[in-house]
């Protein structure tokens, strides 16, 4: 059985969504019913979003309570309640068996499939992503029947992607196990001080490994907690103030203990990044000082180094929050008084792209506005699909119509409570024309417009195809712009500059979509946007309620893209909202 005390909940859900993920997956290489690897797949994507930690609902009701989690049948529920009793499914063994192991990994890379991945296994022989870039690199590829030269280069495209992607964490997985390891030690050693670093306190969209700094008045005390946590696979270096490990969830953990009277200094020195630290040591060193993590010295006299403000303030500068310590002019700025007031998790008052099942989403409308509500949201778009997307189960125009009537029925029952907008996620298709036609699309509070589809266009056409769908006076947002999915595939070749250009005119906010694998627009195009006259949307791109925390991913990457609340559409009121929508 699996040690489960104090593993972090974010990791043992994890863990038990990649389970159902890996049956759905050989499910679906099988060539199985094409329903029965949706329902794990749902299953997994709820687990992986629950707040609550379902080992401990487990524990309080086996598998009847597991079934009260949303698309949790009673198959689903027996197999997590095998896996907690015993570390291991027998059902994902026995299809395991079927298929080499590395299979799974080829049938995941962008292009593929399970069709694909069974061709090339019986084929060449190709049991993994290591054999199949042998194969495409050596040109046998392209001599299968249904591949051809152009699909070689593509799944040699897409091996790149995947090989980067397993070099980094996403921010949104690194981080609560980050939090979870801070609060671990809180409890089990002197800590008086704790904070993440690096780049995950950077919000960058995703991690190397995690930095993280504490005070303590035992720092051996401290490394051996760090150390000796159950979550912990192997112990790379252990010394008196820092220590090294891998994690279970296959992620590198450094701690440092800092002495308090260097906590600001080495809160700068290891949040950084690399450029805006080497500005900072420039400037002490014209000044005839040291600066390093102990903090600023004139001579053997320390200036500054108990506060980040301390530091900052030894240079005459504001405190410089962390998202845009990038080297990207924040310096200057901040010598200029010019710094932004930078958007804050507090200002946002709704969120306006929420999915529920009546699309692809795991949970109903009234658990995905209840959740809103439990956030003190002014208001939730709802906006699920539009029919071309298929496969996410789309809306023809009159399922759309009466999910609307929902909406509206609701709102009525809520009496102010918050207010529900009733939208959509509807497709751009060719050269521009909109998935639904104008008629429909008046009858809503506001449409999301996106691409789900020919991401493979010239860059002229794909510029001139978004333009033209910004163009329809009811699309009021552009959702993740450059279509791009962290470690599967590249942004979409677009003219980003026409589209914000665009945008300013038409009146359509471009989206910052949190959605953990996108962050899309990033930081920097973020800044790009405002810079051209365009507003923004941080939305979450939620399919079930746990998704709504990921506002403060998109919070974040705002904050990295210089936003100001003033910039962000959902930190308005509800009644400019509206106005804008109009």
């Amino acid at each position: 059985m699996i040690r489960s005390v104090d593993v972090p909940n974010a990791v043992r859900n994890a863990e038990v969504a990649q389970v159902l993920y890996d049956i759905a997956d050989l499910l679906e290489m099988k060539g199985e019913d094409r329903f029965r690897p949706i329902a794990y797949r749902r299953a997994a994507r709820e687990i992986e979003a629950m707040p609550e930690d379902i080992e401990r609902l487990w524990r309080q009701g086996g598998v009847p309570r597991l079934r009260q989690i949303q698309g949790v049948g009673e198959a689903i529920a027996e197999k997590i309640d095998q896996y907690l009793r015993e570390g291991t499914v027998k059902a994902l063994e026995e299809l395991q068996k079927e298929f080499p192991r590395g299979l799974v990994d080829v049938m995941k890379l962008r292009g593929i499939g399970p069709k694909r991945s069974a061709i090339l296994w019986k084929s060449l022989g190709i049991t993994d992503v290591k054999d199949l870039k042998k194969a495409a690199e050596n040109r046998q590829i392209r001599r299968l029947k249904g591949f051809g030269e152009k699909t070689e280069q593509r799944i040699l495209e897409a091996i790149r992607l995947h090989e980067e992607g397993q070099s980094r964490t996403l921010l949104s997985v690194a981080w609560p196990i980050a939090e979870e390891i801070l609060a671990y030690l809180r409890k089990n050693a002197p800590i008086d001080k704790a904070s993440i670093a690096g780049s995950a306190r950077r919000m960058r969209e995703t991690v190397g490994d995690l930095d993280l700094l504490v005070t303590s008045a035992e720092p051996p005390a401290a490394i051996r907690a760090f150390t000796s946590m159950p979550s912990v696979k192997e112990v790379i270096l252990a010394g008196d103030t820092k220590a090294t490990v891998i994690l279970a969830a296959r992620i590198q953990a450094d701690v440092r203990v800092l002495e308090p009277g260097s906590w600001g200094a080495g809160l700068v020195y290891f949040t950084g990044n690399k450029d805006h630290n080497i500005h900072l040591r420039t400037m002490a060193q014209e000044r005839g000082w040291k600066l390093d993590e102990y903090g600023i010295f004139d001579g053997k006299k320390k200036i500054a180094g108990e506060t980040e403000e301390d530091v900052y303030g030894a240079f005459n500068l504001p405190w410089i929050p962390p998202e845009i310590r990038e080297e990207n002019g924040e310096i200057e700025a901040a010598q200029a008084g010019t710094l932004p007031r930078l958007v804050e998790l507090k200002d946002i008052r709704g969120d306006f792209h929420v999915h529920t099942n009546r699309s692809d989403g795991v949970d109903p409308l009234e658990a995905m506005v209840d959740a809103a509500v439990a956030r003190g949201y002014e208001y939730v778009g709802i906006s699920d699909h539009s029919p071309a997307v298929v496969v996410a189960n789309g809306l023809d125009p009159q399922a759309l119509r009466m999910h609307r009537a929902a909406i509206r029925a609701l709102n009525r029952e809520l009496r102010g409570k918050i207010t529900v907008l009733a939208g959509t996620e509807c497709d751009i298709l060719d050269a521009g024309a909109l998935d639904y036609p104008d008629e429909v699309l008046k009858e809503l509070d506001y449409a999301v417009a996106s691409v789900h589809s020919k991401f493979t266009l010239p860059e002229d056409e794909q510029t001139e195809r978004v333009i033209k769908a910004m163009k329809n006076p009811y699309v009021n947002i552009y959702a993740h712009p450059t279509t791009r999915l962290i470690g599967s595939r590249d942004p979409i070749e677009i003219d980003l500059e026409a589209v914000m250009e665009a945008a300013a005119a038409t009146g359509t906010a471009l989206e910052v979509n949190a959605y953990p694998n996108r962050m899309d627009l990033h930081g920097g195009y973020a800044r790009m946007a405002k810079e051209k006259g365009c507003v923004l949307a941080v939305d979450t791109d939620s399919h079930s309620r746990g998704h709504l925390e990921n506002m403060r991913f998109g919070v974040g990457t705002a904050r990295r893209g210089w936003l100001e609340a003033k910039d962000v559409v959902n930190a308005w009121p509800l009644d400019r909202v509206r106005a804008f929508f109009r």
